[in-house]
């Protein structure tokens, strides 16, 4: 039976719409690209573009063909042409929030924190005092015009120049300026290393429902602050327009630190679309962290996995049923009477006695079983129940 069948089959049994969120897991090639075409065909049925977050060392092309072939046109969200998120709206507790996430990526901590963000509310204040009503959303160039002291002293000196503030009030401003000159010199590098992220052309306002905006994690190597930074980034746009108008697809490579990763998924809003196809997903994160990861996903879909402790647990999440096996025994009468050539001709020196043992909890999937499975072939769960397929 193949797996969207037992889907269909259990929808009709509950009468229930539920929301299909994909997990797949294994190496299985075959299973894979089933799974995947499923899923982006799914999507462009609901008109949902999609950011595909792809941390793979090398990118499948044929993942990238599915998505052609249903009509998605692939742009590259880190070419530096879109901006994933400006984190400079700091005119809510919102927009705060998110600036101070950022920063955490960054090893800040309160304190430094809580500079930046006062010397980030002294520079709109000078935006106003400058007649900027637009002061109360800061901008990557706005913080480039006041990068050094000197640019600060001459923004402050022509305030003065035009009476809109006098010198004890210029005095003022600029022994303000002197306390948070240092946060303004350590964050000016963390700017620097943004910049590609948070300017151009807004990735969200140019999504069409045929858009697929491609985030190539892997590209970035093992650098977790700027992998964190950019997935920070791209998970306050989504939450920013809206979680319910677009889909999220990763592919996982399946081995390696990507604590960056499990953490993205986790903060994903709970309605969001979200689909995830990994070598491995049971190398994602310990075990503590993995049950907030699977549980976002509906329909799990498994094929031969590589290494033998993810085989367990994957036969664990299936669990075990009560096996009832047949007992024979045979009894032989050793007596000489009962032992002559006729009896022996005929089986009479001995009673067969067949019977069954007391059922017994066995896996339902074995580990072993797992290990071997064919080539397009797999096991599903899905709304609690489980079957073995073939594609």
């Amino acid at each position: 039976m193949h797996y969207l069948m037992f889907m269909e089959r259990m929808l009709r049994q509950s009468y229930i719409e539920e929301p299909v969120r994909f997990l797949f897991s294994g190496t299985d090639r075959i299973v894979r690209r089933a799974v995947l075409q499923d899923i982006v065909k799914r999507c462009r049925e609901k008109g949902e573009p999609l950011y595909i977050v792809d941390d793979t060392d090398s990118p499948s092309r044929d993942d990238y063909s599915v998505l052609e072939s249903m009509g998605y046109r692939i742009k590259n969200g880190l070419s530096g042409k879109y901006c994933l998120f400006d984190p400079f709206r700091i005119n809510s507790m919102t927009g705060t929030r998110r600036l101070r996430q950022l920063l955490e990526v960054f090893g800040y901590d309160e304190m430094r924190k809580a500079k930046l963000l006062a010397y980030f509310r002294f520079l709109q204040y000078l935006e106003t005092l400058g007649g900027n009503t637009g002061s109360e959303v800061l901008s990557a160039e706005m913080l480039s015009e006041y990068g050094t002291y000197m640019a600060v002293e001459e923004k402050i000196q022509g305030l003065l120049d035009a009476g809109v503030i006098n010198a004890r009030q210029q005095i003022s401003l600029i022994s303000k300026y002197s306390e948070y000159s240092a946060a303004a010199a350590d964050f000016e590098d963390i700017l620097l290393l943004l910049l590609p992220f948070i300017r151009g052309e807004d990735i969200y306002a140019s999504a069409a429902p045929d858009s697929a905006f491609l985030i190539p994690l892997g590209k970035l190597g093992r650098d977790e602050a700027v992998r964190k930074a950019v997935l920070e980034l791209l998970q306050a746009g989504m939450e920013e327009r809206g979680s319910e108008e677009a889909a999220v697809l990763v592919f996982d490579r399946g081995y390696g630190n990507r604590k960056s990763v499990s953490d993205f998924l986790e903060s994903l809003p709970e309605n969001m679309d979200v689909h995830v196809l990994s070598e491995d997903i049971f190398t994602l994160c310990n075990d503590s962290g993995r049950a907030g990861v699977l549980n976002r996903f509906t329909a799990r879909v498994y094929s031969r996995h590589v290494d033998m402790d993810s085989c367990g647990k994957v036969e664990k999440e299936f669990g075990v049923i009560d096996v009832v096996h047949k007992t024979y025994t045979e009894s032989y009468d050793r007596r000489l009477r009962a032992n002559s050539p006729f009896d022996i001709l005929f089986g009479k020196n001995k009673t067969d006695i067949y019977g069954y043992a007391a059922p017994r909890e066995e896996p339902r999937y074995r580990k072993e079983m797992i290990a071997r499975l064919e080539p397009g072939s797999g096991i599903i769960s899905f709304m609690g129940q489980s079957s073995s397929f073939n594609v």
